[in-house]
């Protein structure tokens, strides 16, 4: 009997942690990611969460929230062409940041791959994001627009990250070489 309240009480405290994202939908895929002339196009995506708590990440362009997801989800944002940083948050803590060059008519594939300890911001091809559909059961996310109550950063957050990106990039031209040399399809 002990045993049992401990194994309710336990689940119970896990699923008050673990929540859906609120400012998406699940919505039908389009059967494909048509590029659009005059904007760029990210395809967020993410993989299999490590842990077993569900952890909702936000996504931001520059400061603007663009949406969210949990594990084995994924969503389409336009943006304009240019230098834009993309940051991965939880709670408003930026945990990814990622510095591209967008150009107008092309997909991103950007992946936040679960890691043991968090998550990694990483680039695809469209065959590898095709062949993580066909073996996942992937859902497909869209922001609600009209959302009032949505997520900010801090600027001194941005700023923070953005130096340390940039830090990190001048000692280490490897290390975030597949973001910043990502050209896109």
């Amino acid at each position: 009997m002990a045993r049992t309240a401990a194994m309710l009480l336990l689940g119970l405290m896990f699923a008050a942690i673990g929540k859906d994202p609120e400012h998406v939908v699940s919505a039908t895929a389009p059967a494909s990611i048509e590029s659009d002339p005059e904007k760029a196009t990210l395809i967020i995506h993410s993989n299999t969460n490590m842990h077993f708590i569900k952890t909702v990440w936000d996504y931001f362009v520059d400061d603007k929230f663009v949406g969210q997801d949990r594990s084995n989800a994924y969503q389409t944002v336009k943006v304009d062409p240019g230098t834009h940083w993309l940051y991965f948050t939880v709670k408003e803590r930026i945990y990814n940041t990622g510095k591209f060059n967008l150009e107008a008519g092309k997909r991103y594939y950007i992946l936040r791959k679960a890691v043991p300890g968090g998550a990694i911001m990483t680039t695809q091809s469209p065959d590898e994001f095709a062949q993580y559909l066909k073996e996942t059961k992937t859902e497909y996310l869209q922001f609600k627009q009209d959302d009032d109550d949505i997520p900010v950063l801090d600027a001194d957050d941005i700023k923070d990250e953005q130096d340390e990106f940039e830090e990190e990039a001048k000692e280490d031209p490897e290390k975030h070489s597949d973001v910043l040399n990502y050209k896109g399809f």
